[in-house]
């Protein structure tokens, strides 16, 4: 028998042997690493690896007839290679046993997600809850800490008057301007005019317009102040809010500050055409005469409660076609969102044309507590719970270049619906009937 002995790597060495008289060669490899003189397979030690078996057919094969012991050689070097190989592919196999199951894994990183959402909720909802109290703090039954008005002829500061009083007017037009100088004097001239006509064929007529400036930073309260001057205070009044609390805050202002029967919202940028309120105030009318023919009471329009939106739901087919497709997504998500949070009834909650009578605005602008854009989809939600009817009425309406209403601020309509759906549903705001009733 002759024997060899090849170096085969770093890790191990080769010990080849060959039997001349079978014509065998044998050809083994032992395994050192680490101190370690035996290498692991299917849970048993071994000392010996890899064996390989060349018989003298196959070497005749390999080397040709005759071959010479230096082919032989060359055949057990190749042989050497294969078990290299092959030892590293177990110390592959070996390193990957050693490292943790994905099992072990999946646990604790379910348990530390568990706790990062857990964190992630607990904030949220602290958040959401300081909000709810800062909004009811902030209301407190009111229109908020301005009480009085200014008159541009006499530099006089004015008492603000109160919805609880007596009505002094038949119509009351409350309008919130925030940065509103370049819409503002076209919407007012065509809103006097119509209301100058009325007032020239009915002499009960009487009205008021009562701008409320949202803390503009143009030259709005000065483009005000010209027709205060111009109409007298009488007919045209403007509240200064001093800083920007929102949309919400302006109408509430403004309607708790009302002298009229009717007291009518409309934006300053003049979209509604000015003429509907006839619709509106018609609506009303034949309301209040079906209530009262069927009780048979005697009271004026603006002791019964009834609410009547302008709707632009007729037109929303073409305002799709118009708009861009992500906020064509955005608004269908928010009327998904209000008809979960306001229920079903109303199709167009933020048309900015909405009419009350002075019963009606005292139960629900002293309970309402959202400041900015979804205090309408509020409104509908009190006169739910306050058994208000509300009627709903298409009204004429025109795309104005400049609006206000982004990307964002429809994603701080859906977290104002969250406000309403926490608010009244954890019963941290509150509807006061008792003061509503008075």
């Amino acid at each position: 028998m002759q024997a060899l002995l090849l170096s085969s790597s770093a890790v191990g060495k080769l010990s080849l042997s060959f039997q001349c008289q079978t014509g065998e060669v044998r050809a083994s490899e032992n395994y050192y690493a680490s101190g370690r003189s035996s290498f692991p397979v299917g849970g048993r030690r071994s000392p010996r690896l890899s064996q390989f078996r060349i018989t003298h057919r196959q070497l005749n094969e390999r080397t040709g007839a005759g071959g010479s012991c230096c082919q032989l050689v060359e055949v057990l070097k190749a042989c050497r290679g294969v078990i290299s190989e092959r030892i590293e592919q177990r110390m592959i196999i070996s390193k990957m046993e050693s490292l943790p199951s994905l099992s072990a894994l999946v646990l604790p990183l379910t348990q530390a997600c568990f706790v990062v959402i857990t964190l992630i909720v607990v904030w949220a909802l602290t958040y959401i809850m300081d909000w709810l109290h800062k909004l009811d703090s902030s209301t407190s039954l009111g229109g908020g800490i301005v009480s009085y008005m200014e008159d541009p002829t006499s530099l006089e500061k004015i008492p603000l008057p109160s919805v609880f009083d007596p009505p002094e007017k038949y119509l009351s037009l409350i309008m919130p301007a925030y940065n509103e100088q370049d819409r503002l004097r076209n919407n007012l001239d065509d809103t006097l005019r119509y209301l100058q006509e009325r007032a020239s064929k009915d002499k009960s007529f009487t009205y008021e317009i009562i701008i409320v400036d949202d803390g503009s930073r143009d030259s709005t309260v000065r483009v005000a102040f010209e027709y205060v001057k111009k109409y007298k205070i009488d007919t045209v009044r403007v509240i200064k809010q001093g800083k920007n609390h929102g949309k919400g805050a302006a109408v509430r202002k403004g309607m708790l500050c009302s002298r009229g029967q009717l007291l009518l919202m409309l934006d300053a940028d003049g979209a509604t055409k000015i003429e509907d309120t006839g619709k509106l105030e018609s609506e009303i009318c034949f309301a209040v005469e079906r209530l009262l023919s069927s009780k048979q009471l005697a009271v004026q329009l603006s002791d019964v409660p009834i609410a009547v939106f302008g709707s632009r739901a007729h037109l929303e087919a073409e305002a799709l076609a118009k708009r861009k497709w992500y906020r064509n997504v955005l608004m269908k998500g928010f009327h998904f969102c209000v008809l979960l949070v306001a229920g079903p009834g109303i199709r167009d909650t933020q048309c900015g044309f909405k009419m009350f009578t002075r019963s009606a605005a005292r139960q629900l602008f002293t309970n309402m507590r959202l400041n900015r854009w979804c205090f309408d989809v509020e409104l509908v939600y009190l006169c739910k719970r306050l058994a208000i009817p509300i009627l709903e009425v298409a009204v004429t309406w025109t795309e104005i270049p400049g609006s206000k209403i982004s990307v964002l601020s429809i994603i701080h309509m859906l977290f104002e619906l969250v406000l309403i759906r926490m608010g009244y549903g954890f019963r941290v705001w509150k509807i006061h009937r008792k003061v509503a009733q008075e």
